[in-house]
């Protein structure tokens, strides 16, 4: 079994943890840490449907980076700051993830580390 770290460049850079790993064996497993809806430069536009976005995208990149794609999403975990947002939350997840339905589980948190940011996306994808 190998295990290489993923840091799409299309992605902030960081000091304190890895974007993903890709984990091979008989299999390949790509774990994707969390992530927040900022552009490149670590920006966070406003509204709840943006930030999902670029949270799935940065899901997405770190996936293609380890050779994977969005379908192979088998589990998502979610931290959401307002309930008000699921619905439009929903929708948009629904946009990027199409057919493919993984496990997932959705919290409700107090706070995410910025105050901008509203929604954070994590995934495990197998191929």
């Amino acid at each position: 079994m190998t295990a290489t770290v993923l840091n799409p460049a299309s992605l902030p850079s960081s000091n304190t943890y890895s974007h993903g790993f890709a984990v091979e064996g008989a299999t390949r497993t790509i774990y994707c840490a969390g992530q927040v809806g900022v552009d490149r430069d670590g920006n966070a536009p406003a509204g709840i449907a943006a930030q999902t976005e670029l949270a799935f995208k940065a899901v997405e990149a770190i996936l293609r980076e380890g050779g994977l794609e969005l379908p192979n999403v088998v589990k998502t975990t979610v931290f959401l700051l307002d309930p008000s947002d699921y619905a439009e939350f929903a929708r948009v997840r629904s946009a990027m993830l199409g057919t493919t339905k993984p496990a997932s589980t959705l919290v409700y948190v107090k706070a995410l580390v910025k105050p901008e940011w509203i929604v954070e996306v994590e995934a495990i994808a197998v191929g």
